[in-house]
């Protein structure tokens, strides 16, 4: 069985994010996605504890274009102070948590990585965080590369035939939108993910806050603590 997850580059993502990843054999970043005309999305936010509560941080992107475009030709609006402006939300939510000294280092580099698009910069992050937390890697691959033109479950299935997939690991919440059926014409095998989150003490709250970055685990717990969680708890 070769497994194989599809997933949109998202920016700094939670825990479920690389558990994903790691329990696959074949990762498909999905490059090619159309990014939304408005508002914002998993490729540009994530949630860190602000006050106590569970709020958007944000990667600022130019939306000086008409018409559509997918994740990876929408550019960052580097022309704003965002990455100083997260640099300094991180170090006043972390600055006293366990391992802040351990991670901040790293975590700068990678925020300061190249990129003038959003996918670059996320892609470049989360293979960062991998070689970081010592996880095995499967294949990252990047949806454009392969010039699928279906839609919807159909380019899903195209997808991971293109790559040699028998299986899709999936996440508990796609059964609102997949089309099982088409699955099971094409001979691919659904597997659901159905990651639990850890709770573990958090240096900001004393109730626990899940669906955080994964910042917050590796701030409250290190890398080598995290690197566990991972492996021990698909």
């Amino acid at each position: 069985m070769i497994k194989v997850s599809i997933h949109q580059p998202n920016f700094f993502p939670w825990l479920g994010y690389f558990s994903k990843i790691i329990n696959s054999d074949i990762f498909i970043f999905l490059d090619d996605a159309q990014y939304p005309k408005k508002g914002g999305s998993w490729s540009n936010r994530v949630k860190l504890p602000i006050a106590g509560q569970p709020q958007w941080v944000t990667m600022p992107i130019s939306r000086s274009y008409s018409g559509t475009k997918t994740v990876a030709e929408v550019n960052i609006a580097n022309d704003k102070p965002w990455r100083e402006k997260l640099s300094k939300t991180v170090a006043g939510l972390y600055g006293r948590a366990p391992y802040y000294t351990d991670v901040a280092p790293f975590f700068e580099n990678v925020l300061c990585s190249a990129g003038e698009n959003v996918a670059d910069f996320n892609i470049s992050v989360i293979e960062e965080i991998i070689k970081f937390i010592e996880v095995p890697a499967p294949q990252l691959l990047r949806s454009s590369a392969y010039r699928v033109e279906s839609t919807a479950t159909q380019r899903l299935v195209d997808l991971i035939s293109k790559v040699g997939g028998d299986a899709y690991l999936c996440g508990a919440g796609s059964d609102g939108y997949l089309e099982p059926e088409i699955f099971r014409e094409s001979n691919i095998q659904l597997i659901y993910h159905n990651y639990s989150h850890p709770v573990y003490q958090q240096c900001h709250s004393e109730e626990f806050i899940g669906g955080l970055s994964i910042l917050d685990s590796l701030m409250n717990l290190g890398p080598d603590a995290v690197r566990k969680i991972l492996i021990e708890n698909p």
